[in-house]
């Protein structure tokens, strides 16, 4: 419920300040980039609560189209989260803390679709920096594994889906020959997601995983135009 609202918000905010620029014409652009995201990750059981927190590093590739007349350009990316590896020690919440150690590997893969206003700087510049706002959606697609060792040793497969919103600004400046350079920074709205767990045990009692996407969120990349 609360990502919904966040959805709504942003939208609103983006239709207030996109303006119609008659005098530009439509632009495709590919692009590549790098991000980071904040990833909290947490196993489960009536006795025990194990959690990690990380960040998510992801390397992938879009597509943008510039629509000047509503004043906005729109895009989406498709990027791969690799080997996001976590390790923390278990607690027990009945018994004190337990001789355990646990450990998440994971790997995610995120297809996305966003929306951005921009403000030019200097437009008749040979270099034109610019700022503006952002909202996205990702679609991010969960496979890992925890193993926990200690008083118990268990080994566990996990995969989940959700999906991710981020409102972000957005920074760069356009370059010679079509190129430009890109950074984006702002925060992500995760409500979480229970992930499916194959015979996940924490000290012999079956248990439970979530992972959870929520917080600070940035990318940078390099942009070409293609036509």
């Amino acid at each position: 419920m609360f990502v919904r609202l966040c959805v709504t918000a942003t939208v609103a905010f983006l239709c207030s300040v996109c303006a119609p620029r008659a005098d530009a014409t439509v632009g495709v652009r590919g692009s590549l980039l790098v991000g980071v995201q904040d990833l909290g990750l947490r196993a489960f059981s009536p006795n025990v609560d194990f959690s990690a927190t990380t960040r998510s590093s992801a390397f992938g590739g879009g597509v943008e189209i510039a629509l000047p007349y509503f004043g906005a350009r729109v895009g989406g990316n498709a990027l791969v989260h690799l080997g996001e590896t976590a390790t923390q020690s278990i607690d027990a919440r009945a018994s004190g803390r337990l001789d355990v150690g646990g450990t998440f590997v994971l790997d995610a893969t995120e297809f996305t679709a966003y929306v951005e206003s921009r403000f030019d700087f200097a437009p008749t510049s040979p270099y034109q920096p610019f700022f503006g706002v952002g909202g996205a959606i990702a679609h991010m697609r969960v496979d890992g594994e925890i193993e926990t060792e200690g008083s118990a040793v268990t080994r566990s497969s996990l995969s989940g889906a959700s999906n991710v919103f981020r409102a972000y600004g957005v920074a760069g400046v356009q370059l010679a020959r079509g190129f430009a350079v890109v950074v984006r920074g702002g925060y992500a709205f995760h409500d979480g997601l229970t992930m499916a767990a194959d015979e996940l045990r924490l000290t012999g009692t079956p248990a439970g995983a979530t992972f959870d996407y929520e917080g600070f969120y940035a990318s940078a990349g390099v942009s070409v135009l293609i036509r």
